[in-house]
């Protein structure tokens, strides 16, 4: 009888500390939202991203590069998104049309990523212009000049 009642105490005492876990981890979320939602421009399109608050602040700082015209801000927002949605076509292609607007030298990695990205997608028209103007960019840019013997 003892030996039963310590196995019944034993189980609630793990059900009772999973529960507490279970609420502590929700309480943390539930505050990362709130701290996310004070960020967030426009309430009513936070509450309607299904990935919540944080998810929204990241896609308008996303946005908010690409208006500007700020390839860094493009490049670390869209990678930040990927370790999220690792096989976005158009994060792919976003990123590597940045990181050739700013002259990164390898070229074979982000004309593969915008090849990877259209074979994911093949009829996303944004992919497609994306990889376009990647290619008309390297078409018509200068190559760079080996730095002189002096």
């Amino acid at each position: 009888m003892k030996v039963r009642l310590s196995a019944i105490s034993l189980g609630r005492g793990f059900l009772i500390g999973m529960a507490v876990v279970l609420l502590a981890g929700g309480v943390v979320r539930l505050g990362s939202q709130f701290r996310a939602s004070l960020t967030v421009t426009n309430m009513a399109d936070g509450f309607r991203n299904a990935d919540g608050f944080g998810d929204q602040v990241r896609q308008e700082r996303l946005r908010y590069g690409l208006v500007s015209g700020d390839p860094g801000q493009v490049i670390a927002q869209a990678e930040v998104q990927l370790e999220n949605a690792p096989f976005d076509p158009v994060l792919m292609a976003v990123l590597a049309h940045a990181m050739i607007a700013t002259g990164d030298e390898d070229l074979t990695v982000n004309a593969g990523m915008l090849d990877q990205a259209h074979q994911i997608a093949p009829r996303d028209r944004l992919v497609q212009i994306l990889r376009d103007d990647a290619r008309l960019q390297l078409q018509y840019s200068q190559p760079k000049q080996a730095p002189s013997v002096e």
